[in-house]
């Protein structure tokens, strides 16, 4: 797996959809993704606000597809928040079209973040949903410079090369003895209490395997 890093400037519609937001903010950072539906169109992130000198949090008139959930901190002028974002029909295309494999199969990394009209997105994954989150990220901005850089993880904590499905899935088979040698549940019945069909479980199952196998092996 490869980590991508793309910078990018905005386009006209993202900008003016942010403008009255970049008002008050000089910039923001995403520093962690707690929900991540395409399929709704909901993310909820924890972000830091770094406002314009002068401004203080309630000054600050969010988009409407922004909602401030709560504020986790302040320091001086920079504010780390609790932050819903629901995406603007004008994109839920995009959502709906790349949603599903995205949310399988791409991890999202930082940096991740917006300064006064250029983006950095990151995420990580294999060459094809990559190659999808480009296409993705496209309609949103012109790309100025795209990185790619190998994946890196701590050793002892392999797991954190999964998506967060894959590492539902696989818990959840390890818990309940799908990996035992007589196996304490079939396929169909971990299906069954991951509430999705037995090939999607098959398909996680798979993808986990091989991710945590090409790392291990990586090191030898």
């Amino acid at each position: 797996m490869r980590k991508l890093t793309v910078r990018l400037s905005l386009n006209d519609e993202m900008k003016k959809m942010i403008e009255p937001f970049l008002k008050y903010v000089e910039s923001y950072r995403i520093l962690e993704i707690v929900r991540l539906d395409f399929q709704e169109g909901i993310k909820v992130m924890i972000v830091s606000f770094k406002l314009r000198e002068k401004y203080n949090l309630d000054d600050v008139e969010p988009p409407e597809f922004l909602e401030i959930l709560s504020v986790l901190k302040q320091v001086d002028n920079e504010y780390f928040v609790l932050l819903k974002v629901d995406v603007p029909d004008s994109y839920m295309f995009m959502m709906h079209e790349y949603g599903d494999q995205l949310t399988k199969d791409i991890i999202w990394d930082t940096p991740m973040y917006v300064d006064g009209d250029e983006g950095v997105l990151s995420c990580i994954g294999e060459q094809e949903e990559l190659g999808m989150f480009l296409d993705m990220i496209e309609s949103v901005g012109e790309i100025k410079k795209i990185k790619f850089t190998k994946a890196t993880y701590d050793s002892k904590d392999l797991i954190s090369t999964l998506t967060d499905k894959q590492k539902e899935v696989v818990e959840l088979a390890k818990k309940k003895g799908y990996y035992d040698y007589p196996r304490g549940i079939t396929l169909g019945e971990l299906s069954k209490e991951l509430n999705i069909s037995k090939s999607t479980t098959s398909e996680h199952l798979r993808k986990a395997e091989k991710r945590l196998m090409s790392e291990i092996l990586a090191a030898v």
